[in-house]
């Protein structure tokens, strides 16, 4: 486990603890595998530093392992938004929510 600066993040580092926003809410659990996605919601927080893992301790999800993990998250998590989800802010807490839900998944295994 390292601390990085986000200027220093590349696609597919893994997050080794969560990230926590001014109020103490996690914005995104540790165990995600950073993308262009999670590195824009960093920089909306102003978040500065993270902590990500070695290689050792990652596990790569394949395309086709995520896709098929979002196929079974994306519809119930889209049931609970359904009557908001055209809201701009809610569509991104519901794609936080989702991308939660396929990490989640993926650790269960």
């Amino acid at each position: 486990m390292k601390a990085i600066t986000i200027d220093k993040i590349e696609d597919g580092m893994v997050l080794a603890q969560d990230v926590l926003n001014p109020k103490g809410q996690i914005l995104i659990k540790s165990g995600v595998t950073l993308d262009d996605y999670y590195i824009n919601v960093l920089n909306k927080f102003n978040i500065d530093v993270i902590m990500v893992a070695g290689d050792r301790e990652s596990r790569e999800m394949s395309r086709e392992e995520r896709a098929a993990l979002m196929m079974q998250v994306r519809p119930g998590k889209k049931m609970i938004f359904q009557k908001c989800i055209t809201d701009p802010f809610i569509y991104e807490m519901y794609e936080a929510v989702v991308q939660n839900s396929v990490w989640e998944k993926w650790n269960e295994k």
